[in-house]
């Protein structure tokens, strides 16, 4: 269960990535509103992703 639930971390962190990235570099799906909350959850995106990495292989 709990592999489970560090693999949905990092689709999390994914999805989050790409939504944000688009929107900093595209101006889609918020048309760019505020790039220091792009880049802030950019960088909320990678942190996490990273987490759910090194969680990942922490499990036996």
């Amino acid at each position: 269960m709990s592999k489970t639930l560090t693999m949905l971390g990092l689709i999390v962190a994914l999805v989050m990535l790409a939504i944000f990235a688009a929107d900093a570099f595209v101006g889609w799906p918020f048309r760019g509103y505020s790039m220091a909350m792009d880049y802030g959850f950019i960088a909320a995106a990678l942190l996490l992703g990273y987490m759910s990495i090194s969680t990942f292989r922490e499990l036996p």
